[in-house]
């Protein structure tokens, strides 16, 4: 069995998240923040050789560089490199219930509320990825 896992900084997991009416309360920040660490840390820490860790930000920025590895690892050939043009969200519907007309929404700013607990509830994960919020907050 190989594991391959790709995080992305949580902060902007929490901004589609809530633009997409997943996230509205303090508590669904709180839950989403734990879950976040409690399912990235073990993972980073991981010292099996068939876990494969990849940030999402260094595979969008380097997208050939990257699917190069995971081919590697996965014993997978030919990953269509096309993919990492789309931007997509599955949900159509109204935009006040998370739903988009063209597959796409836009994240939303974050608090300085919603991005303390975010900092508070994730902090040891934080810590060891270096992610920080760096994005606009109402």
């Amino acid at each position: 069995m190989r594991v391959l896992s790709i995080y992305r900084n949580l902060f902007d997991v929490a901004r589609s998240a809530k633009a997409r009416k997943w996230m509205q309360s303090p508590d669904e920040f709180t839950t989403m923040a734990q879950r976040w660490q409690g399912n990235l840390l073990p993972v980073l820490q991981s010292p099996w050789e068939r876990v494969l860790v990849l940030k999402c930000e260094d595979l969008v920025a380097d997208h050939e560089t990257y699917i190069k590895k995971i081919e590697e690892f996965t014993e997978i050939s030919n990953i269509d490199r096309n993919v990492m043009k789309r931007k997509i969200n599955t949900f159509s519907g109204k935009i006040e219930y998370g739903g988009s007309q063209n597959q796409y929404i836009e994240p939303e700013d974050l608090t300085g509320q919603e991005s303390a607990i975010l900092y508070e509830h994730a902090a040891r994960a934080l810590a060891v990825t270096g992610y920080r919020d760096n994005g606009k907050r109402s």
